[in-house]
């Protein structure tokens, strides 16, 4: 017979709150949470980073042990999807540098079929009395010619993650025995750019697309430019550079996370060529201790000539309790 053992983990968890309450009735709109739901739902399910997230390696030799992590802690990123309507997307953090778990004996005489998931337990859609993820292996039933044991009926948001065959009599986990079944998440730009799907030969074929590309006049068309640091912020002076391939003159610059800061307020600045472009500091761009998201006064310096000048973005101050979690900084411009 099938059946489930779930790990217990320590794991960090976005999750966008309900617009209606228990009963149906609409609820008083929480815009960072409106932000964070839009970018959630351009992003596809899956492993977001580092690439051996949520690996799943064998443990031990001499053992029946499994070891899943990526070997560092608050690194480990994935997208969850949640099953039922208006459930959405769950962004998972594992805060652990790895788990190790041990499945069940093997079968004297017969192999079967293991596999290993993170689900996302939310009582609210799943009735399960539990919250937050937890790693889960189904264990699948012996047999001469065994079968995937499948995923639980009640789960409505989980990601399997390995298929693990169990060799009859076997006193240990080999390498050669899992089947890493993860998938990778990111940005859809399917999504991202209003086509139908995320086939990029759309690009070159849907209407808008075309239209963009014959305008001449750029002018009035406000554009943007992200950077983002997934994960526990830290103050740090950017290296990655964006050199603009036109002339550009900025509008503004927006930040935002996922996990507000306290104690003190998260400021980004941006540089053109190493040089701040808010000569009057004061301008930066601060989102407020338990607030998620703030805008720019425009900046002193704003024009950059295109393939010539270029980009980047410090991050001058984070909370000092909780420093502030998973930034995205938008720099808005106009093509000149």
């Amino acid at each position: 017979m099938v059946t489930t053992q779930i790990t217990e983990i320590t794991a960090s968890i976005d999750a966008i709150a309900a617009r209606t309450d228990s009963a149906g009735a609409a609820v008083s709109p929480d815009w960072a949470a409106e932000e964070r739901r839009m970018d959630h739902e351009l992003q596809v399910v899956g492993i977001l980073k580092p690439t051996d997230a949520y690996q799943v390696v064998a443990g031990a030799s001499a053992t029946m042990n499994i070891v899943v992590g990526s070997g560092t802690a608050k690194t480990d990123l994935a997208f969850v999807q949640g099953d039922i309507g208006g459930q959405g997307k769950y962004l998972v953090r594992f805060d652990e540098v790895d788990k190790t778990i041990a499945l069940d004996a093997a079968d004297p005489s017969d192999p079967r079929i293991d596999e290993v998931y993170l689900v996302v337990y939310d009582n609210i859609y799943d009735s399960t009395s539990r919250s937050l993820p937890r790693f889960v292996v189904r264990k699948g039933d012996a047999a001469a010619s065994p079968s995937l044991p499948g995923a639980d009926a009640a789960w409505e948001a989980f990601l399997l993650l390995s298929e693990i065959t169990i060799p009859a009599a076997a006193a240990d986990i080999l390498a050669a025995t899992l089947v890493d079944k993860r998938v990778t998440g990111g940005v859809d730009h399917g999504e991202a750019a209003g086509l139908a799907d995320d086939d990029h030969t759309q690009y070159h074929t849907d209407a808008r697309a075309v239209t963009w590309h014959d305008a001449d006049d750029h002018s009035n068309l406000e554009e943007s430019k992200e950077f983002s640091e997934l994960g526990i912020l830290v103050t740090k002076n950017g290296t990655s550079r964006w050199y603009p391939r036109f002339n550009i003159a900025i509008t503004d610059v927006s930040i935002s996370v996922s996990v507000a800061p306290t104690g003190a307020a998260v400021v980004v600045d941006v540089n053109k060529n190493a040089v701040t472009v808010f000569t009057t500091q004061s301008k930066r761009p601060s989102i407020a201790a338990a607030a998620f998201f703030d805008v720019s006064d425009v900046p002193d310096i704003t024009a950059l000539t295109g393939d010539t000048d270029y980009i980047t973005v410090d991050i001058d101050q984070v909370g000092s309790t909780i420093a502030g979690e998973d930034l995205v900084v938008s720099i808005g411009y106009k093509r000149t």
